[in-house]
């Protein structure tokens, strides 16, 4: 309190009613580690899908002011590549919200909330099983991390191109109030 300062040192001792051992836990901790690098690439993918998404939004706006022959064919490319976003993201979750039954077994998230799942419970390495659903989870991220690379290079690319071709007339014209 205040000026006072005071520590000491602990010693954590594992749960004695598990019967486990440092290299289980040691193995346990690498096995997550090795995993939430899985999960950071899936997410580094989202975050991607998403700032594509909001790079849309921008771009209809610089859309807007451009001339109408212009705008009507860049809506339209607008439309096909949200549309492309949005089929990308549903790898990784359902779209909007629905009642009823909705299955998500398929999607990216699904197979990685397994996966964990199994980690976290195991008492080392994951077992068969773990390992099943780790390896499923790694898979399926490849998967959908590589859809997403191909239209980051492909249709992405493509489309930005296309928007920064546009004669940039962002301005409209605003002509001064004559006072009379």
């Amino acid at each position: 309190y205040g000026n006072d300062v005071d520590s000491t040192f602990l010693t954590v001792s594992d749960d004695p009613r598990t019967d486990r051992s440092v290299s289980d836990i040691e193995a346990k901790y690498k096995a997550m580690a090795d995993f939430n690098g899985t999960v950071e690439i899936a997410t580094q993918a989202l975050e991607n899908l998403k700032e594509a998404k909001n790079q849309v939004r921008l771009y209809r706006k610089i859309i807007e002011v451009q001339h109408d022959s212009i705008q009507k064919d860049m809506k339209a490319k607008s439309k096909v590549i949200e549309r492309k976003i949005d089929t990308l993201m549903h790898q990784y979750f359902l779209p909007g919200e629905g009642g009823g039954y909705r299955d998500d077994a398929h999607l990216l998230t699904t197979y990685l909330r397994s996966a964990r799942r199994y980690l976290r419970a195991a008492k080392g390495a994951p077992g068969p099983n773990g390992q099943l659903a780790v390896d499923k989870a790694v898979s399926e991220t490849t998967r959908v991390v590589s859809l997403v690379n191909a239209f980051i290079e492909g249709d992405w690319s493509e489309y930005q191109a296309s928007v920064k071709a546009l004669p940039m007339d962002i301005f409209k014209k605003i002509e001064s109030v004559r006072l009379e």
